[in-house]
């Protein structure tokens, strides 16, 4: 039986006033842009192209932190090591391929989805297939983003479930259908901020629960679990050099370079310039913050190094390990755990965005035209 802790005012206070704040976000975006009216596509999708590097790089790094990555990481370092920290690696040569191919060509076709490149290029069919097959890769892939931090924090805090998916889901619905993708960069501005408070929060009171940093690293080093390189060619191996250092790569570039999520962000950027400015301060965003998720897995083994909350069957599946520390680090400090709690939804909150499967055709564009001048032209042009 995993062990049932109960949230308390404060918590809830917490958790519901993140919600509250990123539909406010969302409502005042509204009613901003209702004196002038999001009357195009262009305008409620990509902002018209009017959003400055900065939030875009924000909202990029928030796109990628997950509440799997929040609950999910942490538990796979206490499981097996630091080995994942390579993916690090991975994150900055996919940006950099990002801004070298994908970025140059999208802002000189001027589209707004990828499928609109697939339209023009491949024709109809073939962009309605891959249409259809990604809706339904974001319908299971939602639906475990939503039910995993939802059953694993039910399971230790005591939140009912099913509530907070609903909640979470009708919170995400509203902000996003009222204010377009300028309210969904702010909101994930202000959740990546929580995102950040959360995770340090964890690192700053396991250290001093422990005993500081140094002897966390001792404990995790005497167990094998600071080791980051593994140059073993064994494909049966999880985490190794070759699968996580390279291999990764390429299923970020599909991510970053043609998952419609990312590029309807940095296609709302002002020019082709602050778009590749995005991509790369998102770069530094996420590789520290997934530094920190990663250290946060040492401090779990650390906290628990005798002590394994599964064997002992206070949970019982290492999905509930992430929540469990937070439960007991904070446990005499009402708010903490809730604060949690809000940066593990906003992960899911922000998966669960309004994306485009919209063709719309420049002005004097035929739908066969403008690919092979495109393709062939030097950067500089």
């Amino acid at each position: 039986m995993a062990e049932n802790r109960v949230f308390t005012v404060w918590d809830y206070v917490v958790f519901a006033s993140m919600l509250l704040i990123s539909t406010a976000i969302g409502i005042f975006s509204a009613l901003k842009h209702g004196r002038t009216g999001q009357r195009t596509t262009e305008e409620f999708l990509v902002g018209n192209r009017q959003i400055s590097a900065y939030p875009i790089a924000f909202s990029l790094a928030a796109s990628f932190m997950s509440a799997i990555t929040m609950i999910g990481y942490p538990a796979e370092v206490y499981n097996t090591g630091l080995n994942v920290l390579l993916l690090n690696f991975t994150f900055l040569l996919t940006s950099i391929i990002t801004c070298l191919i994908y970025i140059p060509l999208f802002y000189r076709l001027n589209i707004i989805s990828t499928y609109e490149y697939i339209n023009r290029r491949f024709g109809r069919v073939v962009r309605y297939q891959i249409v259809c097959s990604f809706m339904v890769y974001m319908f299971f892939y939602l639906g475990i983003v939503t039910y995993t931090p939802s059953f694993a924090l039910s399971q230790v805090t005591g939140m009912d479930m099913w509530t907070s998916v609903v909640i979470t889901g009708l919170a995400c619905t509203l902000y996003t259908t009222l204010g377009g993708i300028k309210a969904v960069v702010w909101t994930d501005v202000f959740q990546l901020c929580i995102m950040v408070i959360g995770l340090v929060a964890v690192l700053i009171q396991g250290s001093i629960h422990v005993g500081g940093f140094g002897k966390i690293w001792n404990i995790a080093k005497n167990g094998n679990r600071t080791d980051i390189f593994d140059f073993d060619p064994d494909p049966r191996k999880l985490y190794t050099t070759w699968s996580v250092g390279i291999g990764a790569v390429f299923g970020w570039v599909s991510i970053y370079g043609c998952n419609q999520v990312q590029v309807q962000r940095y296609l709302a950027c002002k020019s082709e310039r602050e778009a590749i400015k995005a991509v790369m301060l998102n770069s530094v965003g996420v590789i520290v913050l997934f530094t920190v998720s990663c250290l946060s897995g040492l401090v779990m083994y650390a906290v628990y190094e005798t002590c394994d909350p599964i064997k002992m069957n206070r949970v019982s599946t290492s999905d509930q390990l992430t929540p469990l520390l937070v439960v007991d680090l904070f446990d005499q400090m009402p708010g903490f755990p809730g604060l949690f709690v809000a940066s593990a939804y906003s992960g899911t909150l922000r998966k669960r965005r309004p994306i485009t499967v919209e063709s719309r055709r420049p002005e004097g564009l035929s739908p066969t035209s403008g690919l092979s001048p495109v393709l062939s032209r030097g950067r500089g042009n």
